[in-house]
């Protein structure tokens, strides 16, 4: 948020309120975390490898065996979202829209540049298979709902209760439930 001040955004500009939309944010979020979840654990982690799926793996590892260890993880992810929304969306696409404008080659790099970014930092979720995971939800899917909201809320409940679902699913389906496919 420093960064915003230093630039002169102000912190509505950056997609910081909570006013009258607040509730249908949490909502949307929710949704979009829920839709997400069910795409990637019935359709697409089944159909490219289950548990022996390389982020998979690395998130298990991460995880742990223990409930504690569940929490630990979902608190970090929770943190851990929140920040990079705080920078992907807000600093990062803010700053671009006031660089590049609002053409449509504009708005078209200002969803690229913070999804090839979030993909890339996210390669030690298994290698490419994380990448593009986390490029789709993190990167496309949050930076879309950003430019089209226009407010951080409904990205940080998307990425937190995502987080969330994936942490609960992974630990109960390839960790204490022990399936492998």
């Amino acid at each position: 948020m420093a960064g915003l001040r230093v630039a002169r955004c102000r912190l509505a500009d950056a997609g910081f309120t909570l006013g009258d939309e607040a509730a249908r944010d949490v909502a949307l979020g929710v949704a979009i975390a829920a839709v997400w979840a069910a795409l990637q654990f019935l359709v697409l982690i089944p159909v490219t490898g289950g548990a022996e799926r390389a982020d998979v793996v690395v998130n298990s590892e991460q995880i742990g065996t223990t409930l504690g260890g569940l929490g630990a993880f979902v608190l970090l992810a929770w943190g851990g979202g929140f920040a990079e929304e705080v920078f992907f969306r807000s600093h990062l696409m803010t700053s671009l829209r006031g660089i590049l404008g609002t053409s449509r080659g504009a708005r078209a790099a200002t969803v690229l540049v913070p999804t090839l970014l979030f993909a890339m930092l996210h390669g030690y979720q298994g290698g490419w298979v994380g990448m593009l995971d986390t490029g789709a939800f993190g990167g496309l899917t949050l930076s879309l709902l950003f430019l089209w909201k226009g407010r951080l809320l409904p990205c940080v409940v998307a990425h937190a209760m995502w987080n969330t679902i994936a942490s609960v699913v992974i630990f109960a389906l390839y960790q204490a439930g022990g399936a492998t496919g």
